[in-house]
């Protein structure tokens, strides 16, 4: 069956392409510069690309320090790794774990982020039942109020004790901007002083950790915020942090996804008749439509309807109806040559297509790769 599986011809699916991961790394790495170390994050399956072959792809490219969202991640990247016989990476958790857990994450070296003293003591506790400690980040709330000690009450003092509990291994800290997608949003500095400020305050008392807070656009507009290591996320899969994106003055980056399917069918739809659920588009004149097996089960989200589309070599045939569960129909008219089977694009190397998109759901390119639901299967290129 496993075989006969690896044989199906898709209808819809993502292509991935590992060469262009691997070059989006190597020009993050370089812009850094040596000193810095770069950390990719490959939480939620790699933002929806997947995360142990993407993982793996940057391992050969020279990364070491990877960032997941949970201890189930985690786990699933360090299989991962260790079936390619990849030993010397480094993992960290960014949210929470049980502290139960704490033994696991100390038999598989996974780094876990601490964020109070409260947690901090229970971890420690946890590990000192199995006779083991954890190697922690420390996090430090510079403004964002999701997780961290809090940068205006007592830190310093605060990650101090946590540090010295004998479960507890530190080796890192980190914050997060809040705002780095508004390059010119003054928090952004606010919380790079708050947080640089902590860190000293720590080293001047003994302890040096290895400091990082840059995310995807800070890396890209905030050199000072390096430190010793940047947290690239949606830069690596060739996505725009933010918009407008100057990648002429900054990277050169390339979509990693292509999101493709085929057309299923092609008739006629006659003027005065209605297309797709709730009867809400008829057109004026007759058309030519086009069915593709993609849907909002899919991640190709009803919203998409209200100007998405597809492409069809270089001509846009635009969504007509709504949506469907598991199908879209698309106006194909003045088209030439479509026929059943032709392969269409929903996004890729076009970056405006995602931009369009984003903006017709009020939202942004993170989610929409993400979306990308676990039935398109992903077609690994070099």
């Amino acid at each position: 069956m496993a075989d006969t599986i690896k044989e199906v011809k898709h209808k819809t699916w993502a292509e991935i392409n590992l060469s262009a991961l691997k070059r989006n790394y190597t020009a993050v790495d370089d812009l850094i510069g040596d000193s810095c170390r770069v950390m990719c994050v490959v939480k939620a399956d790699a933002y929806g690309h997947g995360a142990e072959r993407c993982a793996t792809a940057l391992y050969e490219a020279g990364a070491r320090d990877f960032a997941v969202s949970s201890i189930e991640e985690a786990l699933a990247l360090r299989s991962a790794f260790e079936s390619r016989l990849m030993y010397d990476e480094r993992i960290l958790i960014l949210g929470y774990t049980p502290p139960e857990n704490a033994d696991i994450l100390a038999k598989y070296a996974i780094r876990q982020t601490v964020f109070s003293t409260e947690y901090a003591k229970a971890l420690s506790l946890a590990a000192e039942k199995h006779g083991c400690a954890v190697l922690v980040h420390f996090k430090v709330d510079t403004g964002m109020n999701r997780l961290g000690f809090d940068s205006n009450n007592s830190a310093v003092t605060k990650i101090l004790e946590a540090a010295s509990y004998t479960g507890i291994v530190p080796e890192g800290i980190f914050s997060h901007f809040a705002c780095s997608d508004e390059p010119e949003n003054p928090m952004n500095a606010e919380q790079l002083m708050l947080f640089l400020k902590i860190d000293k305050a720590l080293r001047e008392r003994g302890l040096t950790l290895t400091s990082h807070i840059s995310n995807s656009a800070a890396i890209t507009t905030t050199p000072e915020a390096h430190l010793d290591m940047v947290r690239a996320g949606i830069i690596l899969y060739g996505l725009e942090p933010f918009y407008p994106f100057d990648e002429d003055d900054v990277l050169r980056l390339t979509p990693v996804m292509t999101l493709k399917s085929v057309i299923s069918h092609v008739h006629t739809v006659r003027a005065g008749e209605f297309i797709s659920y709730g009867a809400t588009y008829s057109p004026k004149y007759d058309i030519t439509v086009a069915t593709i097996p993609i849907g909002y089960a899919d991640g190709y989200i009803r919203a998409f309807q209200n100007g998405g589309g597809v492409y069809i070599g270089d001509s846009f045939a635009p969504i007509v109806g709504r949506i469907c569960m598991d199908q879209c129909m698309v106006d194909v008219t003045g088209i030439p040559d479509v026929s059943v089977g032709d392969e269409v694009v929903i996004f890729g190397s076009d970056k405006e297509q995602m931009r369009r998109l984003a903006k017709i759901a009020d939202t942004i390119n993170y989610e929409l790769v993400c979306l990308i639901g676990k039935r398109v299967p992903r077609i690994y290129t070099e």
